[in-house]
């Protein structure tokens, strides 16, 4: 007897999202070791598979060709991060058309969107790509908690902030770095990894400019 998946819920699509965002926050940390890199990574492939979407899917086909369990992949993929030849930093690169006021401003910007929220980034700039991944996460599991409460007001207001923060911040500067990767280390699995991030931010709505 055949069987089909269920297509998860709303909810439940939020919690795989912010299980995804955090997922790959953990495998872009310089704090994250070997082993851990690891259990991410694999844990990351069985939830992108639970996502729904073309894109997703095949990244998903994309990322399960890494192999995070050769020693050299897991020391040696962030090194270009880690070492300065790339920025993980938003305020490295150009910011989407029409906002001016510099990197002031946009630090500013992404303050206000974690102060909002009681999000707290310790040790690190607010624009790095990690707290702006678990930011993002933190968003997802916000609303879909307000939705299991049936709180409709508070929901609105998550997805409203996760729409906005996607628009104008994350989702404004990940292309560059992407582009960046792809032409310092094509194929890589750093330039896979952030390609299948790409593909994530891509299921997201987002604002009008």
């Amino acid at each position: 007897m055949s069987t089909t998946q269920a297509t998860p819920s709303i909810e439940d699509d939020l919690l795989l999202k912010a299980r995804a965002y955090g997922l790959c926050a953990q495998l872009l940390s310089e704090s994250t070791r070997s082993s851990g890199a690891v259990v991410a990574a694999d844990e990351l492939r069985a939830v992108l598979g639970r996502l729904a979407g073309a894109g997703i899917t095949w990244r998903l086909d994309t990322f399960e060709a890494v192999d995070f369990r050769s020693e050299s992949t897991t020391q040696e993929y962030l090194k270009p991060l880690l070492r300065g030849d790339l920025s993980p930093y938003e305020t490295s690169y150009e910011p989407r058309p029409g906002v001016s006021g510099g990197k002031p401003f946009q630090l500013a910007d992404i303050a206000g969107f974690y102060r909002a929220f009681g999000f707290e980034v310790s040790g690190e700039r607010p624009d790095h790509i990690v707290p702006e991944l678990e930011f993002a996460a933190l968003l997802c599991a916000k609303e879909a908690y307000a939705r299991i409460c049936g709180e409709e007001e508070g929901a609105e207001v998550c997805a409203e902030a996760r729409r906005k923060f996607i628009t104008e911040h994350l989702g404004a500067w990940l292309p560059q770095l992407s582009q960046r990767i792809s032409e310092h280390t094509p194929g890589s699995p750093l330039s896979v990894l952030v390609g299948t991030l790409m593909a994530l931010a891509a299921t997201e709505p987002m604002t009008s400019p």
